[in-house]
């Protein structure tokens, strides 16, 4: 499948999905598809570098455990679907969360719609596979404990160093559970390790990136970040600047291409080709973007 078929069954599934739903939720679903664009004709909205892979990376594995033929299309297109799903629902709540963005009842309600979404399509085809569920846990608890604790250490006086920020970045790791379900399909459960190193990996540098762009948004709304924190917005606007200019833009693209090449080394074990392609097209943005800024 090529990402402009991919991309067209992704949105035909998403109207499907919102034709399901209470019209109460209509609403609250058709502007959380404004802000993402979901549904526009625009492929960086699911193929961009620097952004999450949460459409390819599904394709990824499958080609990996050759498990992309014609006739699993079907399979396949679920677990992009589940993935798509998963990410609405932390998307729902985080924006709820950081933005009070909604009314929180609908709100509720509405990340409920998805997460429902995506179990079914997970348990479509994994059934009751103990491994698969056990991690499936484990990943939801992680998930909660980091979006819990990214609320409170963003707040003024907090700490939040580099320990706190790996934490926080658990409220991402559930995307690797689509790849773990192809995993459990092919009975390749031990390629388990490097999909989750380099989903940590890609998330971190996509984190970097995001919160060095946001950084000023960030701190004039009192979220004081890892890298707000790291470019001393605690104490102002103006040293913030002066940390910026003076080796904290460097530090940081750095540290983020870093996990570029990190995640490059899971991608390499995991067998993940395209996976590799992307990633060098996400240290080409990175030091564009570093130009751009300065």
């Amino acid at each position: 499948m090529n990402p402009a078929e991919v991309q067209h069954a992704v949105q035909a599934r998403l109207r499907d999905h919102r034709r399901r739903l209470s019209p109460d939720l209509w609403p609250g679903f058709d502007a959380l598809m404004a802000r993402r664009g979901f549904l526009s004709d625009d492929p960086d909205v699911f193929f961009h570098p620097l952004g999450q892979p949460i459409v390819s990376f599904p394709l990824w594995v499958a080609a990996a455990v050759g498990d992309d033929g014609p006739a699993n299309r079907g399979r396949l297109l679920d677990l992009v679907e589940a993935t798509v799903a998963g990410y609405l629902y932390v998307r729902v709540q985080d924006d709820r969360l950081d933005e009070a963005i909604g009314d929180p009842d609908e709100a509720l309600f509405l990340a409920d719609a998805f997460l429902v979404r995506h179990q079914v399509l997970l348990a479509r085809h994994v059934g009751s596979s103990e491994r698969f569920w056990a991690l499936f846990e484990q990943v939801a608890t992680d998930y909660s404990e980091a979006m819990l604790l990214e609320r409170s250490v963003m707040r003024a006086g907090s700490t939040y160093g580099p320990e706190e920020f790996d934490r926080v970045l658990r409220r991402s790791h559930p995307l690797v559970l689509t790849g773990a379900a192809l995993l459990d399909i092919a009975d390749r459960w031990e390629m388990l390790e490097p999909l989750r190193r380099f989903v940590h990996h890609a998330v971190r540098a996509a984190q970097l990136v995001d919160d060095l762009l946001d950084c000023e948004v960030d701190r004039a709304a009192g979220r004081f970040t890892w890298v707000v924190r790291r470019l001393d917005g605690e104490v102002g606007p103006e040293a913030m600047a002066r940390a910026f200019i003076t080796g904290g833009l460097d530090e940081i693209v750095a540290e983020a291409l870093a996990d570029v090449e990190s995640a490059q080394r899971a991608a390499s074990d995991a067998g993940m080709a395209e996976g590799r392609a992307w990633l060098d097209a996400r240290r080409g943005e990175v030091l564009s973007l570093r130009e751009r800024i300065l």
